[in-house]
């Protein structure tokens, strides 16, 4: 099986859809996180709307229905599908992003051998991939944030109304531009940033030592779940919420690897011999 070879387009394709798997069920909770920060925005001090995650989401759900709980879900889904695959989802030694080129290449420079997995090395292309990946997706993560805000029925913050994802850029785009589709740049890069630094190295280095110590397979979803456990566990802020994205993004794109890479070898033409 890990013989089949998988191109950087591959992998790419295969990570974001993991990653959109993941979004999707973590959404809801997104919606109720961002009205739960927004609340008494413009009014300090008024009677708040939502008492925690559980009463927002029962509200969310009373009021709106299926729609209101996974509003936004088109941009976070296309935030993490550029995000996660820009930072670098691996299976075995096979990886896309930013996140593998740039430790090797650190590690080259370094006099420090491509493979060999350094702390150091390690977190300085998490936090240089999580950067590369905040910038990319700020778009989608600025309109994710101002569609999940927006509620018919109890408003909570500035509203912001916008038909889809396409509609959502083009009026951003028309009112404001550039500064419009950077804005929060700033606090994304230093987000991403610091989560992809303890993320990506903490799962890889879990993962291999599992591996190594033959407490777990290379090919097995329980080494993905424990590694990426790991990971989420190490990404303390919102632990709740980054924590079980962070389990399904991973273990998903290593579940999903291993099925394509199957049925790819189970197409692939034969070789004749004449």
């Amino acid at each position: 099986m890990s013989s089949v070879p998988i191109s950087t387009g591959e992998t790419f394709i295969v990570g974001g859809i993991a990653a959109c798997t993941a979004v999707t069920i973590s959404n809801p909770f997104e919606v109720a996180k961002v009205r739960l920060q927004l609340q008494g925005e413009l009014a300090k001090g008024a009677e708040k709307v939502y008492k925690n995650v559980g009463d927002t989401l029962a509200k969310t759900w009373k009021n709106e229905g299926f729609g209101g709980i996974q509003r936004g879900l088109g941009p976070a889904a296309s935030w993490s599908y550029i995000v996660p695959t820009t930072l670098n989802l691996t299976y075995h030694d096979e990886y896309a992003g930013f996140y593998e080129p740039i430790r090797r290449t650190v590690n080259k420079l370094a006099g420090i051998q491509p493979d060999e997995q350094v702390a150091a090395t390690s977190i300085l292309a998490g936090a240089a991939s999580g950067v590369a990946g905040a910038m990319c997706g700020n778009p989608f993560f600025l309109i994710k944030a101002r569609m999940q805000a927006y509620s018919p029925v109890l408003p909570v913050g500035t509203q912001h109304y916008y038909k889809n994802s396409v509609d959502a850029l083009k009026s951003v785009w028309r009112a404001e531009r550039w500064k419009g589709m950077i804005r929060g740049m700033d606090a994304a890069v230093i987000r991403t940033a610091m989560g992809s630094s303890v993320q990506l190295p903490s799962y890889n280095w879990t993962k291999r030592t599992l591996i190594e110590n033959g407490l777990g397979r290379a090919d097995s979803t329980w080494t993905f779940l424990a590694s990426s456990a790991v990971s989420g566990a190490c990404t303390t802020a919102h632990f709740l919420r980054i924590a079980p994205h962070t389990i399904v993004t991973l273990t998903a794109n290593e579940v999903y690897l291993g099925w394509y890479k199957a049925a790819k070898s189970k197409v692939k033409p034969a070789v004749t011999h004449e």
